[in-house]
């Protein structure tokens, strides 16, 4: 019966060593699947049995599978293991790995696939459970424990022992751009389980478990988008030689070396792709892909990854493949979070606070900290009399922020979560601005409809009242802007933009200037109170100048356009305004002194050529000739280097912008997943780099505005840069035909030499008369 034990044990062993199921080395000690870790290769850093130190490194709660059925299904390879933080700077864990061989027959035979036998049979399993103990005891150190129970079924003759093994990480970086880098050395059963029939703990005896000294680093890079790890393995380490010895033959172990690397690809947040390979003494080893899904998106920003992997052997004698499938998942809240919330609650830090502290951030148009405190108050306090208001705001701070589609999101959630709360009409007129920017009249109309209800405050009403009648206009609906535009009250706060809107409405409608010109009147007779509405006066005197300037009411035109001060983003057109009315009505020393305010008011090329012009008509007709030379010398030089941008730039701009508006949507969604996993150290850091992202995206927005408005120059006095430069062509070839033909400019430059030969002598005579005074 012995005998036939063994005869069983060393052919399981054999048909092993054929499968592929592990790398056992010569003659094959136990758990040397625990120590190939090919088979779970892509749950190996989330797992305790590959260095106990690294689940201080998981932040949530969190489970793992992975499942190999190795030739065939003859040989199930299993590891179940779940991780749990403990406060900032402990973990505990649990992991299960169990190999099951499946029925041995009696008298059995190998056919290339499956075993044939006509006798019962038994089987072998082995189970391996280890609990795990992990703290980040200093700095960026952790260690951590295993503590072992080890099972074989034997074939019937079961064998059990208990182990112990350590490991250590150091944590060197963890940057938004450089990444985060974990280095770690760790033992695999270092004092290893002693399979026995009875439980005890010796370092070698035989029949121990195969020692691993394993080195490692994991790197992650761009938010995980990108990982990598590689380590070397000294497999069979302090082998007890009697496990290399059978009779009288014997063995010298030696240690087995192996290096394994493997790469990982996150694309969109979504699609994983993975690729490990192995190197022995004999060269490459193996080689593998994986691929799945990590959908964050569907567990609140926590990690949700399923994989599949496929490997292939490619030693001489070897060429099995094998099958791995991968689940894993995070549950509950970041530890940083629970920390923080027990601190809050230790400090009595209500969620009063929190609001009014958010409230204020959000009234100092600080909307990107408003929102991260708002959405921990809703992480936080899901529970807070006034989350229908926090949601609401979150929404508008994202609208302030131009984070369109989220900002549309989560005022839609409001509509949904709080269809009877008063915050609800505000995330409708919300809704309402944001798809008005996007150019949706349609969803305009509809929410327009939402806000019309008797149940809405008056006040909303008439804001999307304002909004309605801004639709109208940009859809050449004049008479129902018109409609709506009237119907806004004195005092509200969008009255002095209504009656700027009713005002262009009539101008575009062909009403009688007069009826335009009292509407505008109103609109600078109202009382403002925001930097916003004071513009939009500002506007409307720029708009009365123009009128009056058609209609040859000159006096009246400079008066209107010297009301704009010039602090006013349309200062520069008031002042172009101005020195167009100054010519038109034959103020040459005006044109002069407001084209040269102009040019200094300015950062635009055009305006600045605009204002020299305007500056040379001026001396031209004060005969200042010499002078009216050199400035419109200036400007030609000035316009030739200008390039009007055509069509295609501009074409090419709005589809780079809509390109930048794609990744801003992106960045917006990464805002959101980052604000719902609490308010932690290293989720601070991430809001930090994405609110240098944000900025930039901004940036590029206004830059492209800018640059659309300058193509379109709508503006009311403005022309566009070839008529300019056609105007300063012309004036300039005029003044040199004239000084040319006169040959007065060689006269004036001789009289200027002469004037400062004058002027020398009298310095001089003065410096003399100095000297004398002091010699005295």
């Amino acid at each position: 019966m012995f005998l036939t034990k063994q005869f069983r044990r060393g052919l399981f062993l054999a048909v092993t060593l054929l499968a592929g199921a592990q790398t056992v080395v010569s003659q094959g000690l136990p758990g040397e699947n625990l120590l190939t870790q090919r088979w779970r290769d892509f749950i190996a850093n989330h797992s305790p049995v590959t260095n106990a130190a690294l689940i201080t490194e998981e932040n949530y709660a969190s489970g793992r599978i992975a499942f190999a059925p190795i030739l065939n299904g003859q040989f199930k390879h299993t590891e179940l293991g779940v991780t749990i933080p403990l406060g900032l700077y402990q973990s505990v864990g649990v992991t299960y790995i169990g190999e099951f061989d499946g029925d041995l027959p009696g008298n059995a035979s190998f056919d290339g696939s499956h075993f044939i036998g006509n006798e019962d049979g038994s089987s072998n399993s082995n189970l391996f459970l280890a609990g795990t103990y992990a703290y980040n005891f200093w700095g960026r150190f952790s260690v951590g424990a295993n503590l072992i129970y080890a099972r074989h079924s034997n074939f019937g003759s079961p064998t059990q022992g208990l182990g112990l093994d350590f490991g250590l990480t150091f944590r060197a970086l963890r940057h938004s751009v450089l990444g985060d880098h974990v280095f770690g050395i760790s033992t695999q059963n270092l004092i290893a389980p002693q399979m026995k029939e009875q439980l005890g703990i010796k370092f070698n005896t035989p029949g121990s478990y195969a020692r691993n000294l394993k080195l490692l680093k994991i790197s992650n890079y761009f938010e995980n988008r990108v990982e990598t790890a590689l380590d070397l393995n000294f497999r069979d380490l302090l082998v007890n030689p009697d496990e290399y010895k059978s009779g009288e033959t014997s063995f010298d172990p030696k240690t087995d070396l192996n290096v394994n690397y493997k790469i990982g690809l996150w694309l969109l947040k979504l699609i994983k792709i993975h690729m490990h390979t192995g190197l022995n003494a004999d060269g490459l080893d193996y080689w593998g892909l994986a691929m799945g899904m990590n959908v964050p998106g569907i567990n609140n920003g926590r990690d949700f990854e399923v994989l599949y992997q496929y490997d292939m052997m490619t030693q001489a004698d070897n060429d099995a493949t094998g099958h791995t499938v991968y689940g894993r998942f995070n549950i509950g809240k970041h530890r940083e979070e629970i920390w923080a919330r027990k601190m809050a609650r230790m400090a009595s830090l209500s969620p009063n606070d929190l609001y009014n502290k958010a409230r204020k951030l959000y009234e100092d148009e600080k909307y990107w900290d408003a929102f991260f405190l708002f959405s921990r108050l809703s992480t936080e306090f899901p529970d807070f009399f006034k989350i229908d208001w926090v949601e609401h705001y979150r929404g508008s701070c994202l609208e302030e922020l131009d984070m369109r589609e989220a900002a549309i999101k989560n005022y839609e959630k409001v509509k949904s979560s709080f269809p009877l709360s008063s915050a609800t009409p505000h995330s409708d007129l919300g809704l309402m601005r944001v798809v008005y920017r996007k150019g949706d009249f349609n969803t305009v109309a509809s929410q327009f409809n939402e806000l019309s209800k008797p149940n809405v405050p008056d006040s909303l009403r008439y804001h999307a009242m304002y909004l309605m009648g801004q639709a109208y206009l940009q859809q050449n609906n004049q008479a129902k802007a018109i409609d709506a535009f009237s119907r806004i009250p004195d005092g509200h706060p969008d009255y002095v933009f209504a009656q700027h809107g009713f005002a262009v409405a009539q101008a575009q409608s062909g009403a009688e200037l007069s009826n335009v010109v009292a509407t505008l009147e109103n609109c600078v007779g109202a009382k403002t109170n925001s930097d916003a509405e004071k513009e939009m006066v500002n506007r409307s005197y720029l708009f009365l100048g123009y009128i009056f300037y058609e209609e040859n009411t000159l006096s009246k035109a400079i008066v209107s356009l010297r009301m704009v001060p010039q602090s006013s983003i349309y200062a520069e057109d008031a002042l172009l305004g101005q020195g167009w009315t100054s010519l038109k009505a034959r103020q040459w020393t005006d044109c002069v002194s407001v084209g040269q305010m102009l040019q200094k008011t300015t950062d635009k090329e055009i305006l600045k050529c605009e204002g020299m012009l305007i500056e040379s008509y001026g001396h031209l007709l004060l005969k200042n000739y010499v002078q009216a030379l050199k400035v419109l010398q200036d400007a030609s030089a000035r316009v030739k280097k200008l390039k009007a941008p055509d069509q295609d730039t501009l074409n090419f701009s709005r589809m780079q912008n809509e390109s930048d508006r794609m990744a801003y949507n992106n960045l917006a969604e990464n805002v959101e997943y980052i604000a719902s996993a609490g308010q932690t150290t290293t989720i601070q850091n991430q809001i930090d780099s994405l609110h240098t992202k944000q900025l930039d995206f901004v940036g590029k927005f206004k830059k492209f505005y800018k640059f659309e408005n300058d193509f379109n120059r709508t503006s009311f006095f403005s022309r566009d840069m070839q008529t300019v430069s056609d105007d300063i062509e012309y004036a300039y070839a005029t003044v040199q035909k004239i000084v040319g033909q006169k040959g007065l400019l060689k006269e004036q430059e001789k009289l200027g030499d002469k004037q400062k030969s004058i002027d020398d002598e009298i310095e001089k005579l003065k410096n003399e008369m100095d000297k004398m005074q002091k010699s005295k």
